[in-house]
């Protein structure tokens, strides 16, 4: 450090005298500086130590050994020992001496094998590491043996992958078992270009830290040449001149080149193409020759002060060009490459540096701070040629010697750089000025633009609220008229009408609001408002949101907390936002409000037990139209315009949450400090809008069944959707209406079901997987499946028809198609019953009473009958209903019809309209015997329900000619 702090001082002197225009003292200044730097270095570089092999010892109070110079070596030039050769040849052959703790043997040979033997002598467990600080080695080879007998073989380098590394960093490094005691370690080091061997042995405590050590510097380094290169490409993108490009391209090209040579193109870009990292590393060396020729002859403008010269240049230039398309790919052994290389950039570097001089005498200006700073250039090659051919060993400051002198050369000519653009901004001052105020107008225009946006969006809502306005009006002007008779059926659509206007309604709200937030519009009216009722009537409203699901909204705000100075509809609006957006992404458990007094200050929170949000998405929650990754659909609107109320009121938004552990969003609002003011009551009127919008039809309704039409099970998670098919389809079939794939299941699992109308689009279980899931248990002959979807590309129908769908249907479809779709379908379900049908005829007519019609009739009264006394006798008895004597005798099934349970079987029985042809005679007697045993009745009637079972025995008996014995169920 202290031999650099003379050279920064002339640095420093000589941009001040480059700034002074007087160059004729700096570029002496230059030269006397780069002949010092050359003598520091090469009496640094002369000092190699001379210790001999020794014992490397490792102790508790070190961490790091320079391990080289305790190692013995054999060179193996043609590389054809292996391990045992190896053993046989070091018997016999002596190994090199006097190596220092950074050897290096250039070219001399291919493979090196080198023995060390460490003794461990510490008491602490440590885990140790051995790296070779020399990134350049292809191959290197590790042999030791374990004290249980076992070898270890380890290799790695920079013609393998990095998954074969011990440790992910760019020197070769092998972590060791290291028992106490002696060691002996075996090295085999192959490379085609310089072997230098600077191995160290380290703790990995102390790998670490070096690693982050060496990368801050090489990062360092690296930042520099980036922002350098980033600040010339301003530059020569501001002023378009070709011969900053070419400087911007040769910076790239030099900073491409040691960071491949670094291997850190080897650990970030190709880890497991290290032939890739070869060829780039050549082609970036060659890029680097390529354009300082055109940069130079851009810069200095040799082609109007030295027109012979410029025409050698641009040769030449062609020449490096055609060198680095063709060399990389030229079938030759890497040593030879890389001599030709080496040649390649010595002959480039005098070149150019000749040609500088020549410019210089020619009076160019600019000459002048090429040649300054290509003297560095220069120096970084000769002292790369003299670590090459193994003239000086491999160090810390040969290794960094290349980013000392690339930063050197990028400074000094960053200043020429900068001068000359001094010069060609007073020349062309008048187009920079015309480029300004053509960007402001520019920016102008594009910011005018944006406000026309935001005006034509806010314009088209507000007018789209007089039509919504007028539908929800007319609407609900129907429902409350008291003479109008109309069905359940048109109340239902009629409430849809108004629930959709409504939403429309607050999804306009919300983008004039954001609008007005963007233009700096949106005024709060603060006031004190009391948060007990505010919170209350948010609640009560939100309240209609929950539907079928399993959520309770628990308000824990108390009327005790004082009053608080804000805007109240704004606030509402927050709450209203966060609640309804809890209630949306919650399937069971509760939303919580709380709201707790802290300091001068109001802490609101709403809590849910939802899906909870990933921490990679709660930023871009707050972002307008943005949500989270979940399979809820929305506006992406609601907490945009909630963080940004509350940021209006001085505060801001927060939210805490964790997938799978719900969410809480939390905010403060001032307290209203005014001693005589008062709260202000709230009406709920105010807020109705909002309530009525807040209630969209959650359940489909309660549908009537026939035993005459076919069931067709219809699975949409949009209940617009499910009510559209319904007012199709009601009158001529049977119809299952669920929102989600669940519920589907459960409506097939308890009801006989000829069809099924599926919709694609469903969250959590899409429609072409339940029709996947669907197939595992029921054929496509038994249970048509028919898609009904937006998505109509071939792909999409292709990939419906795959998991089992009988057929496809595109939105928006005709009436008559639907109808015709689901005819065939049904129709083809029918042959294919018929067939079975006929397949068991006999065994129906088997089973069909015989007898005259008069004892016929009697017997299916006497069914009717005794079905009536039973349940007579079980509803008086037990104060439990029907849908409880068919569960709890588990002769009837009950199931769930739309939102009340029923039995329809069993219902069949109470009508002697609607008893089946066949009835189950059998059924009714066990209904009746479970009554017996199971209700507390008087003995009068247990005898009258007796005698009413035995009466259709005998009626049965006498009425058919199979003479089967009943035999009643056991209590």
């Amino acid at each position: 450090m202290a031999s650099q702090e003379p050279a920064l001082s002339i640095h420093y002197k000589l941009i001040e005298r480059i700034q002074s225009h007087n160059m004729t003292k700096p570029l002496a200044l230059i030269c006397k500086y780069c002949t010092g730097l050359l003598a520091l270095l090469c009496i640094y570089l002369i000092s190699v130590s001379n210790a001999s092999a020794q014992i490397l010892a490792l102790t508790d109070d070190q961490k790091s050994y320079q391990a080289a110079s305790h190692m013995k070596a054999w060179k193996n030039p043609d590389g054809h020992w292996d391990f045992d050769t190896f053993i046989a040849a070091s018997k016999i052959k002596p190994p090199l001496t006097n190596l220092s703790n950074s050897p290096n043997f250039g070219y001399s040979t291919k493979v090196l094998w080198t023995t060390l033997k460490i003794n461990n002598q510490t008491n602490l467990q440590r885990h140790w590491l051995a790296e070779i600080l020399f990134t350049g080695m292809d191959r290197v080879d590790l042999f030791y043996q374990q004290p249980d007998g076992t070898w270890v073989h380890k290799y790695a380098g920079r013609n393998l992958p990095m998954s074969m590394r011990d440790n992910y960093f760019r020197n070769t490094s092998f972590n060791l078992q290291l028992p106490q005691g002696t060691t002996q370690l075996y090295w085999r080091f192959e490379n085609a270009g310089t072997i230098a061997i600077p191995v160290t042995i380290s703790t990995q405590s102390e790998f670490y830290l070096q690693g982050l050590i060496d990368t801050a510097l090489k990062s360092s380094f690296f930042g520099f040449m980036v922002a350098m290169i980033i600040y010339n490409l301003f530059i020569a993108l501001s002023i378009r001149e070709p011969g900053y490009i070419y400087y911007v391209l040769f910076q790239i090209a030099m900073t491409a080149t040691i960071y491949i040579e670094n291997g850190y193109a080897l650990m970030t870009i190709w880890p497991e193409a290290p032939i890739q990292d070869a060829v780039d590393f050549n082609f970036a060396i060659m890029l680097s020759l390529f354009f300082p020729v055109l940069f130079f002859t851009a810069y200095i403008n040799t082609s109007k002060m030295a027109p012979t010269l410029h025409k050698a240049l641009v040769a030449y230039a062609l020449l490096q060009l055609a060198n680095s398309l063709t060399l990389p790919f030229i079938p030759i052994e890497y040593s030879l490459r890389l001599h030709l290389l080496i040649l390649s950039a010595q002959i480039n570097y005098l070149f150019l540096l000749a040609a500088g001089v020549t410019m210089i005498a020619k009076g160019s200006r600019e000459a002048r701070y090429f040649v300054a700073a290509w003297l560095a250039i220069v120096c970084s090659m000769l002292t790369k040629t003299l670590w090459h051919e193994g003239l000086i060993s491999f160090n810390t400051l040969t290794s960094n010697l290349d980013e000392f002198f690339i930063i050197f050369e990028a400074s000094v000519l960053s200043i020429g750089l900068a001068h000359g653009i001094k010069v060609a901004r007073s020349e062309k001052q008048n187009i920079e000025e015309e480029l300004i105020n053509s960007q402001l107008e520019t920016i102008e225009a594009l910011e005018n633009t944006d406000n026309l946006k935001d005006e034509f969006i806010a314009h088209v809502s507000h007018e789209l609220r007089t039509p919504i306005a007028s539908m929800s009006g007319m609407a609900d002007q129907i429902l409350s008229e008291e003479s109008t008779s109309i069905s359940n059926d048109s109340v239902n659509k009629l409430n849809i009408i108004k629930s959709s206007g409504h939403r429309l309604s607050h999804l306009i709200n919300d983008i004039i609001d954001i609008a007005a937030v963007k233009r700096g519009q949106l005024s709060l009216k603060p006031e004190p408002v009391n948060l007990a009722q505010l919170s209350h009537m948010a609640c009560q409203l939100a309240e209609p949101l929950v539907g079928n699901k399993d959520i309770t909204i628990i308000n824990n705000t108390r009327h005790h907390l004082p009053s608080v100075y804000a805007d109240e509809r704004r606030i509402y609006q927050v709450l209203f936002n966060l609640i309804t957006n809890a209630i949306k992404f919650t399937d069971q458990g509760k939303v919580t409000i709380t709201a707790q007094q802290q300091n001068n200050h109001i802490c609101l929170s709403v809590t849910d037990t939802g899906v909870g949000i990933a921490r990679s998405d709660q930023e871009r929650i707050f972002k307008n139209f943005e949500q989270g990754d979940n399979d809820q659909v929305g506006s992406g609107l609601g907490l945009a315009i909630s963080k940004k109320l509350i940021e209006l009121h001085g505060h801001n938004l927060y939210v805490d949450s964790e997938p799978g552990s719900g969410a809480c969003f939390t905010f403060m609002l001032d307290i209203y400090q005014h001693k005589n003011g008062a709260t202000k009551d709230i009406n709920a009127s105010e807020y109705s809008p909002l309530s009525r919008a807040a209630t969209p039809a959650n359940a489909p309704p309660t549908l009537d069944f026939s035993p005459d039409k076919a069931t067709i099970l219809i699975i949409d998670d949009e209940h617009t959707n499910l009510e559209v098919l319904n007012g199709y389809l009601c009158r001529h079939f049977n119809l299952l209406l669920a929102d989600s794939a669940q519920q589907g299941l459960e409506l097939l699992k308890n009801n006989r079901v000829s069809l099924i109308l599926l919709d694609v689009m469903m969250p959590k279980v899409s429609g072409l997987e339940l029709c996947q899931q669907l197939r595992k248990q029921h054929s496509a002959q038994k249970l048509p499946i028919i898609i009904l979807s937006a998505k109509q590309t071939p792909l999409d129908i292709t990939q419906g028809f795959a998991v089992g769908a009988n057929d496809y249907i595109t939105k928006p479809f005709y009436r008559d198609e639907l109808f015709a779709r689901i005819q065939a379908q049904l129709t083809q379900l029918s042959l294919i019953e018929l067939q079975a049908e006929n397949n068991h005829l006999k065994i129906k007519i088997e089973s069909t009473p015989e007898g005259n019609d008069d004892d016929r009739q009697h017997y299916r009264t006497a069914i009717v009958e005794l079905m009536h006394q039973a349940n007579d006798l079980w509803v008086q008895t037990t104060n439990l209903t029907t849908i409880d004597l068919a569960e709890k005798s588990g002769i009837w099934r009950a199931s769930l019809d739309g939102s009340r349970m029923r039995a329809r079987t069993m219902e069949r029985y109470f009508d002697i309209n609607n008893l089946p042809k066949n009835p189950r005679w059998r059924d009714v007697a066990n209904t009746a015997h479970f009554v017996l045993a199971n209700a507390n009745m008087s003995t009068e009637e247990r005898s009258q329900l007796s005698q009413a079972v035995d009466q259709l025995i005998t009626l049965k008996r006498a009425n058919r000619s199979n003479k089967k014995t009943y035999q009643p169920p056991s209590a």
